[in-house]
C-alpha cells in the first residue's frame, strides 16, 4: 500500500505500515498541524525536527525522513513518567562541579 510520497504511509512488510515523510519540511508542517506538537514553542519544534530526524531511503530507493529513535523509545520519552521528587531528593548526591539547567513547561510571563 503506497498512498503517494508526501508524508504518506508506505508498506514496509505484509504486517507493518509506518508513517514516513519525504523531507524535514514535510515533517515540520505535519507536526505543526498535530495537536500534540502545535502547543510547542516553534523554535523548539524546529530543533526537534532538525535533531530528532534523519534522511534516508525507503527500500524502493525513494528519499524519506525518519525518527532517529525507534517508535517505542519515542513513546517512552513522552509517556509522562514523573521523576521530579526522586530527582530533588537525590540532588544532595550530585557532584557540586556538575552544572544544572532546568527546563520547565509553560509560556514566559504566564502565572505559575
Amino acid at each position: 500500500m503506497n498512498r503517494g510520497h508526501r508524508g504518506r504511509i508506505f508498506k514496509e512488510s505484509d504486517d507493518c505500515f509506518i508513517l514516513k515523510l519525504v523531507c524535514r519540511q514535510d515533517a515540520l508542517e505535519s507536526m505543526r498541524k498535530n495537536p500534540f506538537f502545535s502547543v510547542w514553542d516553534p523554535k523548539v519544534l524546529e530543533i526537534y525536527v532538525e535533531c530528532g530526524l534523519y534522511d534516508t531511503q525507503c527500500p524502493a530507493g525513494r528519499p524519506i525522513t525518519k525518527l532517529k529513535m525507534s517508535g517505542i523509545q519515542e513513546a517512552v520519552v513522552f509517556a509522562g513518567t514523573l521523576t521530579q521528587y526522586e530527582t530533588f531528593q537525590r540532588m544532595k548526591d550530585l557532584d557540586e562541579r556538575i552544572e544544572l539547567f532546568w527546563i520547565v513547561p509553560g509560556k514566559p510571563g504566564a502565572p505559575e
